[in-house]
């Protein structure tokens, strides 16, 4: 559950799946039937025609983590959907998230059993993406987009002949989250709180130089430093998305270097570096001055910090002027191996339509924002209390998703290729390693998986 909705970057490396993809000896002939179809599937799945046909029949959703915790909200839309398209069955299965979930999309497909309306990660649609494992829906339901944030949607064709292999979902756009109290024991305006990354590290080595019993921010850095990179605009990997390019990048070296300065002046907690990358619980005994970057954060600290929720600001995301916020959700899909594509499409569109989204975002359950332009416009989003760290926290989130953009880095920045990473960010931050060298032998070292992976 905690990866797929309070997290926003706990995917699977592309790396990984695309060598998973090869072991499993995945094809694009691997699957079609004597047809030309994929897995008997009808063979007008793969062209450009739209889709057409009776919407009726059987089809199976699969989601990815949600079923435990938010078969309240599901099962009604399902029978919604049913009720309005009568014939209509759609059985609902549900995986976990985990290291494998990719490998196991792709081993599905090889085995003909991928269902008929997918959940995934952006790392899974990358790798079904170049396997030529699903539709088109550009040609399959021409002006879908039109429903979808436009900078999202004209940044999010996966694949490299064009055209749009997924739909967009589900996120938790970055904002700042600080302790105004600390900011202000440090000499520092809660009225004016850091805007970029620049402006965090001086923040930092500030409350860490000051003698306070509180330190800056939590120094493990998984699920936050692609989005920082993002923010700094580092050009992590080089344009065909072949290897990585971070460690020739200027920022990049800035970055890593504004850690380390902030970890010597006892800005980050020595013991954070390595450790669980959730801040809840310091941010939570007053010891932190910034917490989490995902609104639902806020929703933790009212409930379990009610002394620290009233003295909690809130801002927008740490970027660099005029970027964008980084988009990193999940997805909805259909392969080209459906039996049923007028009833699987109809189905995809219907699950991310503005008003399924934005009543997604409503239930009091969960924290998720939409990917639909219009849902983001409701005044769910729009009246809100400013007065209240939490109500702010969702409207600063919502103003932030108009404009995002996807950012490659965080399709593979992950799995092994992230660990590689990783590593050698870490060994920077404590002081271990100069940063210069722990990019470049970070960047050798995933470059070295990726090259593996195309080899193959």
């Amino acid at each position: 559950m905690k990866s797929t909705i309070f997290r926003t970057f706990g995917l699977v490396g592309t790396a990984a799946l695309l060598l998973s993809s090869t072991a499993c000896g995945i094809t694009n002939s691997a699957s079609d039937s004597a047809d030309g179809g994929k897995c008997g599937a009808p063979a007008s799945n793969a062209d450009s025609s739209a889709v057409s046909g009776e919407v009726t029949g059987d089809i199976t959703f699969q989601t990815q983590g949600l079923k435990a915790d938010f078969a309240s909200f599901f099962e009604p839309l399902i029978a919604d959907f049913e009720a309005e398209n009568p014939g209509v069955k759609v059985k609902w299965t549900d995986l976990p998230g985990g290291a494998d979930f990719d490998s196991k999309m792709l081993t599905d497909a090889q085995s003909c059993t991928l269902p008929d309306v997918i959940n995934a990660p952006s790392s899974t649609i990358v790798g079904l993406t170049n396997a030529d494992e699903l539709i088109n829906f550009d040609a399959k339901i021409p002006g879908i987009g039109e429903t979808y944030v436009p900078s999202i949607w004209e940044s999010i064709e996966f694949s490299k002949d064009g055209g749009h292999t997924a739909l967009p979902w589900y996120w938790g756009p970055s904002i700042t989250t600080f302790n105004k109290t600390i900011l202000e024991d440090a000499g520092l305006d809660p009225e004016n709180p850091p805007a970029t990354m620049e402006e965090l590290f001086e923040a930092g080595k500030k409350i860490g130089a000051s003698g306070g019993d509180a330190s800056a921010f939590w120094g493990a850095i998984d699920w936050t430093y692609v989005d920082q990179w993002h923010g700094m605009e580092v050009k992590a990997m080089n344009e065909d998305k072949t290897a990585f390019t971070f460690a020739e990048d200027a920022a990049a070296i800035e970055w890593l270097t504004g850690m380390a300065e902030v970890y010597a002046a006892g800005g980050i907690p020595k013991d954070s570096v390595t450790s669980d990358p959730d801040p809840s619980q310091s941010f939570n005994q007053g010891k932190l001055a910034f917490g989490s970057t995902n609104a639902s954060f806020l929703r933790n600290v009212k409930k379990n910090a009610p002394t620290i929720y009233p003295q909690t600001g809130v801002s927008k995301g740490l970027r660099n002027e005029g970027v964008p916020s980084m988009f990193n959700a999940q997805y909805i899909t259909v392969p080209k191996s459906t039996k049923n594509l007028p009833a699987a499409a109809a189905f995809a569109e219907f699950v991310t339509s503005s008003e399924s989204q934005l009543a997604w975002a409503m239930d009091p359950n969960v924290v998720v924002f939409p990917s639909a332009a219009e849902a983001l416009e409701d005044p769910f989003f729009t009246a809100t209390d400013s007065s209240d760290p939490f109500s702010a926290a969702r409207a600063t989130a919502a103003e932030e998703a108009k404009n995002a953009e996807p950012y490659a880095a965080a399709d593979y920045l992950n799995g092994a290729v992230g660990d590689a990473v990783l590593k050698e960010l870490q060994l920077a931050i404590i002081g271990e390693k100069d940063p210069a060298e722990a990019l470049k032998t970070g960047q050798e070292n995933a470059n070295k998986l990726l090259s593996a992976a195309n080899a193959d």
